[in-house]
């Protein structure tokens, strides 16, 4: 019966197809080798998914190494390659070789389009590379195959989400609503949808979620708190952060994360206190400093501004920004010498950087080396013609030096280009007294008095040129507003009461005569030299 049968039919061999072997009557030498060749490939097949199933074992196993040799050997047989592939994608996630595993599992996709983890495993590693767009597409290809795969459905979640898609992403995520509720991970995820989309219930329905955590570690919270801080609910990141302030232990990163949540919210006693918090874990934290520097600067504590800022630039020595800050605090506190050399530094770190230009610029002026200054803001005009305050800061240092016609050019172009810059009006009329063109002096004071009544400044230079030009009353008038928006203004109590005595009202001219005497005693009183002083 065999010898007339045309086919021989073999039984399924490892799952594979069944397969027909003609038998050929004429040449039994070709039917032995045909039958050998055929039993031959199929112990090749049979080879290859052994070493599959084999590496699928050491995989989870997580012996890596072996895993990758088992897989590379069942690459080259295309019963197996598709897997393979697919097992050499998994193996290169695991070890955090991201674009390798990439490619071997589009390797794997072409081959074989219905390999479900091949497609989670693709989006899962375009998620971890910003790839958002193509990750989606793989987790919605993996849920096409199989729409019950809850971590197709969270990858999918997170990779809209990452995007800016919150609601497309919170439609990913209701199919694993319960799930994500009882995770951190999942609830970082529908935190960022929420804030995302300013659903303030829903964010708060998420925080009472994540209270009800048995257990969160700081970093968690950091997460959270730093979600809720871009979307604008600074107050419940705080919240957040104070907790795991009281459930856990203290860290640099928790205590730097919550000082600057404090600073965004104007709480600078609270911001000052957790960056000291912060340097205490760390003392090298150079943005640390810089910080409780800048707070303690606008809270008008100088001393500890340039004490902070002392021990950063001895940590940094060659950081221009510190050396910058470290300037500007000495002008501050009038230590125009040490402000110097701190800029002079900074710039051959970083030469031409225009913010330490013009302070130093002002360190020249502070010294009345008004050439010098001249030179480094004629370089920034030059660079930013139309900018306002560069032409009024050049107009101003020009009318210091007695440039008064170059003077006059920047200060108009200052005006031209802004006109709402006060000073630059206040000096141009300063500029045109200096000309002699005392009419359009006082008209130019005037008009600025007028258009800016809260400027000191303006009153004060009106007043003492019109009490020079003998009109006494508006004079007056003028230096008292003067002293009303600045009662510390010297030249104003001087004027004031010079034109008081003239005015033959001599008790008031001796009272503002005596502010004056006690004002200039107290700038005299003041130190040019500080002890640096040691951080409380």
């Amino acid at each position: 019966m065999l010898a007339s049968a045309r086919w021989v039919k073999l039984g399924r061999v490892n799952r594979f197809r069944v397969m027909k072997i003609p038998i050929g009557h004429r040449n039994p030498v070709k039917m032995l080798f045909a039958s050998l060749t055929v039993f031959l490939w199929l112990g090749s097949i049979a080879h290859s998914q052994d070493h599959l199933s084999r590496a699928l074992k050491l995989l989870q196993e997580g012996n890596l190494s072996a895993a990758e040799r088992e897989a590379q050997a069942a690459v080259a047989d295309p019963s197996t390659r598709a897997r393979a592939n697919a097992t050499l994608g998994a193996i290169r996630l695991q070890q955090r070789k991201y674009a390798e595993s990439e490619e071997y599992l589009r390797s794997a996709i072409r081959y074989d389009t219905r390999l479900v983890e091949a497609h989670i495993n693709l989006g899962t590693v375009c998620n971890f590379q910003g790839k958002f767009a193509p990750a989606a597409e793989a987790f919605r290809s993996a849920l096409a195959l199989n729409p019950r795969i809850s971590s197709a459905w969270r990858g999918l979640a997170q990779a809209e989400a990452a995007r800016g898609e919150y609601r497309a992403s919170l439609e990913a995520a209701k199919r694993v609503l319960g799930e994500l509720r009882k995770s951190v991970t999942g609830l970082l995820l529908l935190a960022t949808d929420y804030a995302g989309l300013k659903d303030d219930a829903s964010v708060h329905g998420v925080l009472a979620d994540w209270n009800a955590l048995p257990q969160t570690d700081a970093t968690s919270a950091i997460n959270l708190a730093s979600i809720l801080e871009t979307e604008g609910y600074l107050a419940d990141a705080i919240a957040v952060l104070e907790n795991a302030k009281k459930t856990g232990p203290l860290s640099f990163a928790l205590s730097f994360t919550l000082a600057g949540c404090y600073l965004q919210s104007g709480d600078l006693t609270r911001a000052s206190a957790n960056y000291v918090v912060a340097l205490s874990f760390d003392d090298n934290c150079i943005p640390c400093y810089r910080q409780i520097a800048a707070i303690a600067e606008k809270q008008r504590d100088l001393d500890q501004a340039l004490s902070y800022l002392l021990m950063a630039t001895r940590k940094a020595p060659q950081d221009p920004d510190i050396l910058e800050a470290f300037g500007w605090v000495c002008m501050e506190k009038d230590l125009i010498d040490d402000a110097a050399k701190a800029f002079d530094k900074a710039l051959e770190i970083r030469p031409g950087h225009e913010s330490t230009m013009y302070k130093r610029a002002s360190a020249h002026v502070g010294k009345k080396e008004y050439e010098a200054a001249v030179r480094l803001l004629e370089e920034l005009v030059n660079r930013h013609p139309n900018d306002s305050g560069l032409n009024y800061a050049l107009g101003s240092v020009l009318y210091l030096s007695v440039r008064l016609d170059e003077s006059e050019k920047y200060l108009r172009r200052s005006v031209e280009f802004d006109p709402n810059v006060a000073n630059s009006h206040q000096y141009l009329g300063l500029v045109l007294e200096g000309q002699n063109r005392v009419p359009e002096a006082i008209q130019t004071l005037e008009e600025t008095a007028r258009r800016f009544p809260d400027y000191a400044p303006a009153f004060e230079a009106l007043g003492t040129l019109l009490f020079k030009n003998g009109n006494f009353p508006e004079a007056q008038k003028a230096l008292e507003r003067s002293i009303e928006l600045n009662p510390d203004s010297m030249k104003a109590h001087y004027q004031l009461g010079m034109l008081l005595a003239r005015a033959g009202k001599k008790q008031d001219s001796q009272a503002q005569l005596q502010i004056y005497k006690e004002l200039q005693a107290k700038e005299q009183s003041q130190p040019q030299q500080v002890f640096l002083l040691t951080p409380p």
